[in-house]
């Protein structure tokens, strides 16, 4: 491990504004900003900037973009906040600033959950406010080149009585309901892909067959002419091949259209932004799909180009 930073969870906070309650965590903003993963659109201004207001004054916090609406308040603003109590006797509210308004909560799962308010304070504060956290994590930055899942069995083999449960990125994403309901749909695509790829294949080969066994005649006219039999069957897979290259360039735009539209309507539903992305099994996909009609368009004239220039000028 190169580094590692206390996170605590299970406070909740009232404003003043609105009487909003809200999930509250505790850091510490400069351990946070040099271990934590994060992108700097998480946040309004940036995540480094928030950050580092919070390290040189504790009494600056973080809000979710539900509780800033809730309480109209944006970077730089002063909110009163005060720990949530049920009891007669109310502790007083705190005025805090808002140092950056966050989309989501940097080590915390992705999900519409997580558009729920929060506050994120310091340890500092939290100590002033007697802030009840009821659970507290650690999130750990690993070494280059050091397994996330070997880092995580031995600190559960080396701290068997305190530490309840350690968890990669992996992990966490798996259990994202981003990724609960997107890897099925993406699942269901490829199955499709490869459904059609396969169709498409068999399609492009018999049209490439049929189209080589109407013209033999021209064949073996233009073997007899003096064409080599490479610069024939090159002529007919090329215009089998454009035809196919065309109608993988038709599927692909449209396809990134599409999985474009269906990104812009999910990026109002989730915190981070959706993006798309090309991981290794389109590029396979893709590639599986060059290679077969490559294969369905040179194979028809290859194999026609077994009989000899006689037999081919006869064939009417």
């Amino acid at each position: 491990m190169e580094r590692a930073t206390p996170l605590a969870y299970g406070a909740y906070v009232e404003t003043k504004v609105g009487h909003v309650s809200a999930s509250c965590y505790a850091i510490n903003a400069t351990e946070f900003a040099s271990t934590a993963y994060y992108e700097e659109d998480l946040c309004q201004p940036s995540m480094s900037a928030a950050l580092l207001e919070m390290a040189t004054s504790p009494d600056k916090v973080l809000v979710s973009t539900a509780l800033a609406d809730s309480c109209g308040v944006g970077p730089g603003d002063t909110l009163y906040i005060r720990p949530l109590s049920w009891l007669p006797e109310e502790a007083p509210y705190k005025p805090v600033v808002v140092a950056g308004v966050l989309r989501t909560m940097p080590g915390g799962p992705v999900s519409p959950f997580s558009l729920m308010p929060f506050v994120v304070v310091s340890f500092e504060l939290a100590g002033e406010l007697g802030l009840p956290f009821e659970g507290l994590c650690f999130l750990v930055k690993l070494e280059g080149g050091a397994e996330a899942s070997e880092v995580a069995k031995a600190v559960e083999e080396a701290f068997p009585l305190v530490v309840l449960e350690t968890r990669t990125v992996e992990e966490q994403l798996a259990e994202s309901p981003l990724t609960l309901v997107g890897m099925p749909i993406c699942d269901f695509l490829n199955v499709s892909f490869a459904y059609s790829l396969i169709t498409a294949t068999i399609g492009l080969a018999l049209t490439a067959m049929l189209n080589v066994r109407e013209r033999i005649y021209e064949i073996g006219l233009m073997r007899a002419r003096g064409l080599r039999r490479r610069q024939v069957v090159l002529v007919l897979a090329a215009e089998a091949l454009i035809v196919a290259l065309i109608g993988l360039a038709i599927g692909i735009l449209t396809g990134v259209i599409s999985a474009n539209g269906v990104a812009c309507m999910m990026a109002d539903a989730w915190p981070v932004p959706v993006r798309l992305i090309a991981p290794l099994g389109f590029w396979i996909l893709l590639a599986l799909g060059v290679g077969l009609f490559a294969a369905s368009s040179i194979l028809p004239a290859a194999i026609a180009f077994r009989r000899t220039v006689v037999e081919t000028i006869r064939f009417r």
